[in-house]
Parts: structure tokens; sequence; C-alpha cells
């Protein structure tokens, strides 16, 4: 059985962004020494991976990161996926789960997955554009229609090719789906039209991408940190924001700004990383078998994020929000955020082919 850590409770203090992984960094305060210390074990374990392919795997223990909950739809997938890795290598391969964000923030996390400091983690896409250019093109906006429609795309010889792109970097990737998408929440109304948009004080990540498309629709954007949504809205700081279902229910959001409107206005792109390391320390066969469970199990991994998603939508509806819009034509939205679409393709022309890899599927 695998073991799940328990919560950290002193020498680290984290702020949980949306539990779900929503596209938020999950912000942890570490001193120098630790983290310095955290460099070193990561090294360390890194040298010690460096062995003979040939060499049969033995007792390997691998470390897992996530950002949601033990007993949630996502973990329990991601639980079930990581037991049939055991299984099938004939335990070869134990798999230690350390949800709630324990081993750092996202950032963090690639850094050690590229020294072999930990094994696998969920990792949010868009992050991975600080890698490589192309993964920019899962933050424009209503870019995927729905799950399906990013499950086609991840499966696309295009998709295999942005994937591919992050190995020189040391990090192994399989699929990118959505769990949902980062929709209007407002204090005083829903969005029933690109017009409703106008003169709103809207809070953004800080991505040129999100401030450009507010811009675009006619807000206006303000970058204020997570932790401090909640009183932003409630003290009139900020007039909206967009996040899913479980960022609005984890920060009880309706109790501040009660109306939302779905729209998929951002898609929340989730992965799982590998360590390239990690793998390469494998023998073989062992290591065919994780790839190949890997690839197997991702895209119903990452459906169990959106239908957890979706069922926390529509308790917030019947429950919390006192009012809610369903916008059924994203056409008069879209065309209003061409331009951001035209200047990242003129920042970054190949990100043209992936777009045009998108539409084909749509």
């Amino acid at each position: 059985m695998k073991k799940y850590a328990g919560m950290i409770v002193g020498g680290m203090a984290f702020t949980m962004a949306a539990l779900s992984g929503c596209g938020q960094n999950v912000k942890v305060e570490t001193t120098a020494a630790a983290v310095q210390t955290q460099t070193a074990a990561a090294e360390t374990k890194a040298d010690e991976s460096k062995t003979d392919e040939s060499k049969p795997t033995e007792g390997v223990t691998w470390k897992f990161s996530c950002f949601d909950a033990e007993g949630t739809p996502y973990v329990e997938a991601y639980k079930a996926m990581w037991d049939r890795v055991e299984e099938e290598t004939g335990g070869k391969i134990k798999v230690e789960i350390y949800d709630l964000g324990q081993l750092g923030n996202e950032s963090d996390l690639l850094s050690m997955l590229q020294t072999g400091g930990i094994d696998a983690a969920q990792i949010g896409a868009s992050l991975l554009a600080g890698y490589d250019d192309a993964f920019n093109v899962g933050d424009l906006p209503f870019i995927f229609d729905s799950y399906e429609h990013a499950d086609r795309f991840a499966k696309t010889p295009e998709a295999e090719e942005m994937y591919a792109k992050l190995e020189d970097d040391g990090l192994k990737m399989y699929y990118m789906g959505i769990i949902g998408y980062r929709q209007p929440n407002l204090v005083k109304k829903v969005i029933n039209s690109p017009d409703d948009f106008k003169g709103l004080k809207w809070r953004v990540m800080d991505s040129p991408i999100q401030i450009k498309t507010m811009e675009a629709l006619g807000a206006n954007p303000m970058i204020v940190a997570y932790s401090e949504i909640y009183s932003a809205l409630d003290t009139g700081v900020v007039d909206a924001w967009m996040n899913d279902g479980v960022a609005f229910k984890n920060l009880s959001i309706a109790e501040v700004a009660p109306y939302y409107t779905d729209m998929p206005l951002f898609a929340s792109t989730q992965t799982c990383i590998v360590s390239k390391k990690s793998l390469d320390a494998l023998d073989e066969e062992t290591r065919n078998t994780v790839e190949s469970i890997l690839k197997e199990d991702l895209p119903g991994v990452v459906k169990a994020g959106w239908d957890q998603n979706k069922a926390g939508l529509e308790d917030l509806k019947a429950n919390a929000f006192k009012e809610y819009s369903v916008v059924e034509d994203t056409a008069p939205y879209l065309e209003k955020v061409q331009g951001v679409y035209d200047d990242l393709v003129k920042d970054y022309p190949d990100c043209q082919k992936y777009i045009d890899a998108i539409n084909s599927v749509r």
C-alpha cells in the first residue's frame, strides 16, 4: 500500500490556491536554509539514481505531489493510477502521495523534477510556457470548447510534439487535459454580453494573456494575490475575477461575489510531469511499464478532475450563488479577443501550428 504523508504543521507554511490546481501557483514560504537543504537532497538523490539500465530495478520509492486533498475524486484517480504502477511493476516501485501541496509550489516542483529530487507531480500546464513557448496556447481565451475537445487535441501529433519539447529540460509529459474553466464570478451582476465587461475592475493573474484578454473585453485588469481575493471582492478593490468551481468553494466566494457566469473563458489545463532522471534510473522493462500506464490512465485521471469540478459548480449554483447565467454563443466574445491570438502568434510564430491543430479537432 502507498503511504499518504501527513500534513506538515511546522517549518513550512503554505497558502493553497484552488485545491484542484486550477492554474494558480500554491505559495510556499520556506527559509533559505530549508531551500538549500531541499536542493542538496535533490542533488544527492539525482547522483544516486544514475544506475546501469541493465540492472533490475528493485525497491524504488517515488514521491508524487498533488494539490487536492486525500479522498477527493481527483486524488483518488491518481491513487488508482499509482496503485496500478505498483502492481504491474511487481512492487519494484512504491509511490508515496503527498497531497495539499506539501512538497512546494509548482515552480519549485518543476525544478525538483529536473534534478530528480521528486519523481512526479500534478502541474498546471500553463507553467510549462516557461520551458517552451508552445504551451502559451493553452492559456488563450476560449481555446477549448470542452473536456472532449481538449482530449482530442491531446492525442494529436502536434500535442505529442509539444510534450517532447520538454525532454531536454529533464521533464517527461504524456498528456494534457482540462479540469474545468476559469469562469467569471462577480460582485453585482452576471455576464450576458461582451458589454457587461466594460469598466469592471477585474482581478487577473500576473499573466500577459489574461491581462490583454480583459483589456480587449473592456475590463480594467488588476493583479491581486490569490490570498487577498476574498477581501478584495468584499471591499470593492475589484468587482470580479475568474476561476473554477473548486476555487469558488474553497474560498466560500459566494459570500462576497454571488454572481456566476458559465462560459469557457480560460481553460484550466492540467498535466502530470515525471522526472526524466527518475525514469532513466529504471531498467528498461520497468520504465516501459510505467510509461505505458501513464499514457493509458492520465486521460481518465484528468476526467475525474473535470467531473469533480463540474459537480462542485452544480452544488454552488443550487445552494450558494444568488444568480448565474450561461453563455451559449461565444462568437461575440471571441471576436473581441482575436487580437490576443494575433499578438501571441506575432511573438511566437510556431504557436500558429498548435492553434490550427486545436481548431482542426474542434
